[in-house]
């Protein structure tokens, strides 16, 4: 498998053993992420276009017992000269091997497994070693591959947000809070009623660009909550991404969610307003369904909690994003900006019953 990843000058290119399952890759990376040359798949073989891969890293991704054996050993001899960095609560250690370095890794959620990756940042080269019968391996791939691309851009300025984003009219709403606020039943919401467009549920990278809040959709795999795809009809929808969520979430790759949501994906878009939701019970005085427009406010000062929420939202470590990458891509976190500065910020109560009126209001 060759493949070449990536989105304006961020790019990688792929070398994936043929043991790999390539198709759930793509499937998970493609949404976002152009492949090869104009958007098509390379088979094996075939030359991709110069210009793809100029700017671009290099991950060779194998399955091979003998490979992380070694990996073993030298970490081992590392670690015994001092010579290891660990960081327990990422399940993340790596060893200075000459002018790279020596990564082992597993997944915190998960921990089925470890892999290894040798980093070769003169080189702009990766080497990702996985074990036979790893379930979590097309996974592991795939993020290793998000890194990447994600660490050249936040070494161009961008920044990364935890926050959802559906395109309505051309144009983005991005909605931003805390665990609960609503950003998935949100993007549900304006997928549903307002016949959006969908641009992300998890991870964005965002930069303000010619004056405009620009945000680029991450790979990931969304949540839904099982309630919620009861109400949407959706409680029969299959899924086959790796792991199947919780008792109470399903996960999605996201094309299959965007199939029964009976929309596409729009990785890249402007951000028209930034959507601060308050989800309040049905009980607790929510706003009336009746007049959705008394319960918004808009404006482009935030204070108070608004304000906490849009600094939250911004941070330059997603999941797999771990102190390793910053030190290869020489991320500089201290730097922050005011992401959201001149950008309609909308705030508003909502219930579940209200949620479809204000989703037409916004």
């Amino acid at each position: 498998m060759d493949r070449c990843y990536g989105f304006s000058r961020y790019r990688v290119m792929l070398h994936a053993d043929d043991a790999l399952p390539c198709a759930w890759i793509d499937n998970y990376l493609a949404p976002f992420f152009r492949v090869a040359a104009e958007g098509a798949c390379c088979d094996a073989g075939q030359r991709i276009a110069q210009e793809e891969t100029d700017a671009s890293w290099t991950v060779h991704a194998e399955i091979s017992e003998s490979q992380i054996e070694e990996c073993k050993r030298a970490f081992d001899e590392q670690k015994a000269a001092g010579r290891v960095v660990e960081f327990p609560e990422l399940a993340t250690s790596y060893a200075i091997v000459g002018e790279g370095f020596l990564v082992r890794q597993s997944d915190p959620d998960t921990l089925v497994a470890e892999s290894w990756l040798r980093i070769v940042p003169g080189s702009r080269m990766v080497s990702l070693y996985i074990s036979p019968g790893n379930p979590e391996a097309p996974y592991v791939v795939s993020r290793a591959v998000r890194a990447i691309i994600v660490g050249q851009a936040l070494a161009d300025g961008w920044s990364t947000l935890h926050a959802s984003c559906v395109q309505v009219d051309g144009c983005g709403l991005l909605t931003v809070g805390s665990k609960g606020a609503g950003k998935t039943a949100l993007m549900m919401a304006l997928v549903t009623q307002r016949h959006g467009k969908y641009v992300s549920n998890d991870k964005l990278l965002a930069k303000r660009i010619d004056g405009m809040l620009r945000v680029q959709g991450l790979p990931h795999s969304p949540a839904v909550k099982l309630d919620m795809l009861e109400r949407y009809g959706l409680a029969d929808v299959q899924t086959s991404y790796v792991f199947q969520g919780t008792s109470t979430k399903r996960r999605f790759l996201v094309d299959e969610l965007c199939r029964a949501l009976g929309t596409t994906v729009s990785p890249q878009t402007s951000v028209r307003a930034i959507l601060l939701p308050h989800y309040r019970a049905e009980a607790a005085g929510a706003c009336n369904p009746e007049a959705p427009e008394r319960a918004i406010s808009r404006g482009v000062h935030p204070g108070g909690q608004a304000l906490v929420d849009l600094e939250a939202a911004q941070t330059n470590t997603i999941c797999e994003f771990q102190p390793i990458w910053k030190r290869v891509f020489g991320i500089d976190e201290s730097v922050r900006t005011a992401w959201w500065s001149g950008t309609e910020i909308v705030q508003f109560d909502y219930s579940n019953s209200s949620l479809p009126a204000i989703a037409q209001e916004l």
